[in-house]
């Protein structure tokens, strides 16, 4: 479990995903710019264009369901996540 709390928080010890939380972290941040930087990056872990389309999809999904929930009030289906604060 402190692994997947540590990847909400941003912070991973593996260099690959730590490239592609932080190319996630930017993507939904800036509305769905990329840095040309992290970009590289991501390429140069060793990743290629269809991850860096089903990374796309994950955050749109996930920015998609979180504006579902604030404007719904929708109940959760499944237990709550544990807070990061």
């Amino acid at each position: 479990m402190t692994r997947t709390i540590n990847i909400r928080k941003g912070i991973s010890y593996e260099t690959r995903l730590t490239t592609v939380i932080r190319l996630a972290k930017y993507i939904a941040e800036n509305q769905g710019q990329v840095d040309p930087v992290l970009l590289c990056d991501f390429f140069e872990a060793g990743y290629n264009e269809d991850a860096l389309i089903e990374l796309i999809g994950l955050v749109a999904l996930r920015t998609f369901t979180n504006y579902v929930y604030a404007v719904t009030g929708v109940p959760l289906d499944f237990p709550e996540a544990i807070s990061l604060k």
